[in-house]
């Protein structure tokens, strides 16, 4: 009797462990998302806000842009630079999070962008987990 009730307390424990570890992944997941969605899409795309570009682009950012010469590198504050601050996209900016994988502190996100409906851009994002929170490290992404 007492081995099947230690039997039972201990699967429960497991169970309390492994849905306090899913919640917390869950957690950061959506911590991901919320970055990528403020500084990314919103920053970049649609409020073109250096600011929410700054609070989650890190400062050691570098976007790789392959074009027929190779393979060449956008900073943080160079791609902040090309926005055209204060205009507001005047397109319908929407976007879909195809996959977001959260492993310890790194994380990576795979995000399809759309402007007035057509599909502009697939993305990779890389983003590591600082004391302060998440932040986009860097990225590849697909024009279409």
């Amino acid at each position: 009797m007492r081995s099947t009730i230690a039997r039972a307390l201990l699967a429960a424990a497991l169970l309390v462990l492994v849905g306090a570890s899913t919640a917390e992944a869950q957690t950061e997941e959506e911590r991901v998302r919320e970055v990528v969605t403020s500084a990314y899409v919103e920053g970049i795309h649609i409020e073109r806000d250096p600011a929410k570009v700054r609070a989650g682009f890190d400062e050691s950012f570098v976007m790789s842009v392959r074009s027929e010469d190779g393979v060449g590198h956008v900073t943080r504050d160079e791609w902040i630079e090309r926005l055209r601050v204060g205009e507001r996209n005047r397109s319908e900016v929407t976007h879909d999070f195809i996959d977001v994988t959260v492993i310890g502190s790194t994380a990576s996100v795979r995000l399809e962008l759309f402007m007035d409906g057509a599909h502009v851009f697939t993305d990779v994002l890389g983003l590591y987990r600082f004391d302060d929170g998440w932040r986009i490290v860097n990225k590849v992404f697909e024009r279409h």
